[in-house]
């Protein structure tokens, strides 16, 4: 009986190791992690989505009470309304000229901004896209009054925004003009700089000497230790925070 008993375990213990050896081991994760959500309960679901989202929500507050704290003036909005915002913001600066990134979403949305404000007839901006050489475009840049761009990331910790110097968009942008004006999505804020780093898996110390962290415009003390902004960089910064639209 003992051995029939074995017999038995044995042949089906050959049957799980055979329909095992036919599945992908990305195959057996995907359905454990299926079979897991499928057992959780609808309200601990809810109550885990409600917990990241209000855990999202603090890091937003705190990256914008400590970038308002380093000087910079920041924005929150949705994503649709950042055309008016900007419009609102350029006639507010008095802003004539604008460099823009290289990054298509920079350029559609101030493309959006020029089409919201076509009824304001004493609204005029010049603008250009920095998509050639910086030796062809030093002297427009020195003569440009502000730069659009979008950042990689914030890190809520230290108010910083994470920029990631590219020919799309080089660090001229947010050195040389007198105002920054720079995009953030709210879904890519960071508690701090480990934890960006963890996320972005940035090992090559290439990746790392072209990231910039951007805490607030241009300041020194320098000069008898009184505080001077704008002296080695932009003289304001201004952050829109947004919020991405829900994809349909």
């Amino acid at each position: 009986m003992h051995e029939s008993n074995y017999k038995r375990r044995s042949a089906i213990l050959s049957r799980v190791k055979v329909a095992l050896s036919n599945l992908d081991p990305e195959q057996i994760q995907t359905q454990t992690q299926a079979q897991t959500s499928k057992n959780k309960l609808p309200e601990q679901a809810r109550s885990e989505s409600s917990l990241a989202a209000s855990f999202a929500k603090n890091l937003n507050q705190q990256f914008l009470q400590n970038m308002t704290g380093n000087s910079a003036l920041c924005f929150e909005c949705q994503e649709e309304e950042i055309p008016a915002l900007l419009h609102k913001l350029l006639v507010q600066e008095k802003i004539k000229s604008l460099v823009l990134s290289g990054q298509p979403q920079v350029e559609k949305i101030f493309q959006q901004t020029l089409n919201q404000a076509q009824e304001d007839t004493a609204f005029s901006c010049d603008f250009f896209r920095f998509e050639n050489n910086l030796e062809e475009l030093k002297e427009r840049l020195f003569e440009v009054a502000a730069s659009l761009e979008k950042a990689h990331s914030g890190l809520a910790e230290t108010g910083s925004l994470v920029i990631r110097s590219t020919k799309e968009t080089p660090r001229s942008l947010s050195l040389i003009p007198p105002i920054h004006i720079v995009l953030l999505s709210s879904k890519n804020i960071y508690a701090n700089f480990e934890t960006y780093l963890s996320a972005s898996k940035l090992s090559s110390r290439s990746s790392l000497e072209n990231t910039l962290l951007i805490s607030g415009p241009s300041k020194t003390a320098d000069i008898e230790l009184t505080l001077v902004q704008g002296i080695h960089g932009p003289l304001k910064l201004i952050v829109i925070l947004y919020n991405e639209a829900k994809k349909l």
